[in-house]
């Protein structure tokens, strides 16, 4: 749909966690539009065409803006200007992000008001019997040390090419049997 814009000459796009996108379900693209004697429309009208267009796709939003080809900012965001909103609590933040996007998003000076808060993570409790860990000689060291080896990416080596490095880490599949979740063994 993009690459049809008789303005643009190029697209390429970054889907995924990376330095910038802090989330699987978000991406990046970079659309180069072709020099400004090879097309009819200037930048903004080009970025009008392709957001009506892309509006039509269900469940996609799409932030446009111009950049230069110099940027300084430490951070990429989706729109020109950023804001953030920081705190010493998740429970204040879960509270208030979605209250400012709300009255920022009715201010008609401002358009694409956006934010990559994202609260709906899935969360798991884990009661742990002590004393049955402790009669078996398993720690509450052990089991940290068993959950973040399969939930939390733990690093267990790098390799090093002449171009990059990788890191590698520890990863499961864990099954559970649809009769016995409620207890799980780590043993």
């Amino acid at each position: 749909m993009i690459l049809q814009d008789p303005a643009v000459q190029s697209l390429t796009s970054f889907v995924g966690v990376d330095g910038t996108n802090p989330s699987l379900n978000s991406a990046r693209l970079q659309i180069n539009l072709k020099p400004l004697d090879e097309r009819d429309d200037r930048v903004q009208k080009v970025i009008a065409r392709l957001q009506t267009a892309v509006d039509k796709v269900p469940g996609v939003d799409l932030f446009l803006q111009p950049t230069q080809d110099l940027t300084i900012d430490t951070q990429v965001s989706r729109t020109q200007y950023q804001f953030t909103l920081q705190a010493t609590s998740l429970d204040a933040l879960s509270t208030w992000v979605p209250q400012l996007m709300e009255k920022l998003q009715q201010l008609p000076q401002l358009s694409d008001v956006s934010s990559d808060w994202q609260d709906k993570g899935l969360v798991a409790y884990v009661n742990v019997d002590r004393d049955s860990a402790s009669r078996l000689g398993i720690s509450m060291a052990d089991v940290d040390n068993a959950l973040y080896n399969a939930f939390g990416q733990r690093l267990i080596s790098t390799i090093y090419t002449q171009a990059n490095q990788y890191r590698v880490v520890l990863d499961t599949t864990l099954k559970i049997p649809q009769a016995s979740r409620r207890w799980i063994p780590f043993a």
